[in-house]
């Protein structure tokens, strides 16, 4: 069969190589699509840390957005037999014709077992990539404006895209996305964004600051706050209740909701802990595509009426 090798910097290689032999506990899937997830640039471009690079040298492979057909289950298998077609997240090297699948594997380095569900019939393949998806669907229910909140994302592509189409409501004030590309920009609207701004054309931050009032500029544009500022925020910290004028919602990779006034203690990673940060610098957990996996077969079932049991939720540091 044919796979894909990273062979070097930006360099990929298309070798023949054997086709997997299955055992008695594993499924031979055949590749009909799998998505480029942004975190495989760091293989391609070598840009790992060191560690990494010796975990993971020369050649490489990838692909963790698979979506096939089962062609051959091994007697121990249960739950599949061939001819289903299943998408979810079940291979780190799905840039291929085949993979040998085990469905009880437990990937330890995202901390739960592989998630294989069956795509209902009429969906392409291509449109059923569940590992993507899955992530959008943590993000939209890890995501979560309060009413009359602002909300501002970074970026429109696909994944930004599902993002909007799962947290947009009437409940929000606004919805501000940002993207270079304007096509992106109206398909964002179409999805439920209000306010779409094009950095290549505006100011972003001052247009943001202007539509938010004079609570959102108390802080320096230059990223350094004032000391007013600071001791206002340190302020607010021990007063239950305090309302905030937004949240950011940033990154079509990695959703980041943050309040524009401040971060509270409890939700700043470890190393940004005990830091005061102005609210355009500001950092809050994050959820990681492909590691916060909660229920994406919901969306499914909402826009084909298919119905499969909910998995248990989980969200990480990324």
């Amino acid at each position: 069969m044919k796979a894909a090798f990273v062979v070097a910097p930006r360099t990929y290689e298309v070798r023949e190589v054997p086709t997997p032999q299955i055992t008695d506990s594993q499924m031979l899937v055949k590749i009909e699509a799998c998505g480029v997830c942004s975190s495989d640039m760091t293989g391609y471009k070598d840009t790992w840390s060191d560690e990494m690079k010796q975990a993971n040298p020369f050649p490489r492979r990838a692909g963790h957005e698979p979506a096939g057909t089962v062609v051959e289950v091994g007697k121990l298998v249960k739950g599949f037999q061939v001819g289903d077609r299943i998408t979810g997240y079940f291979a780190d090297d799905a840039y291929c014709e085949y993979v040998a699948v085990d469905p009880t594997t437990f990937a330890a380095h995202r901390g739960h077992g592989y998630v294989i569900e069956k795509i209902p019939d009429g969906i392409p393949f291509e449109h059923a990539l569940g590992e993507p998806l899955m992530s959008c669907m943590s993000i939209a229910r890890t995501t979560t404006p309060e009413f009359g909140d602002y909300v501002f994302q970074i970026g429109a592509g696909f994944m930004g895209l599902g993002i909007i189409a799962g947290v947009a409501s009437p409940k929000l004030r606004e919805y501000i996305v940002t993207d270079l590309d304007d096509t992106r920009l109206e398909l964002a609207r179409e999805m439920g964004a209000t306010i779409t701004l094009n950095p290549s054309k505006v100011d972003v931050v001052e247009e943001v600051e202007d539509r938010q009032g004079p609570r959102c500029r108390r802080g320096h544009r230059s990223g350094r706050a004032s000391d007013e500022h600071q001791g206002d925020r340190r302020r607010d910290r021990d007063q239950p209740g305090q309302t905030h004028p937004g949240r950011v919602a940033s990154g079509a990779q990695h959703l980041r909701t943050v309040q524009l006034d401040r971060v509270p203690h409890h939700l700043q990673p470890p190393g940004d802990r005990h830091v005061d940060r102005p609210p355009e610098r500001a950092r809050a957990g994050h959820v990681g595509a492909g590691e916060g996996h909660l229920p994406w077969t919901s969306w499914l079932r909402t826009h084909t009426g298919w119905r499969t049991s909910a998995r248990p939720s989980r969200t990480t540091w990324a």
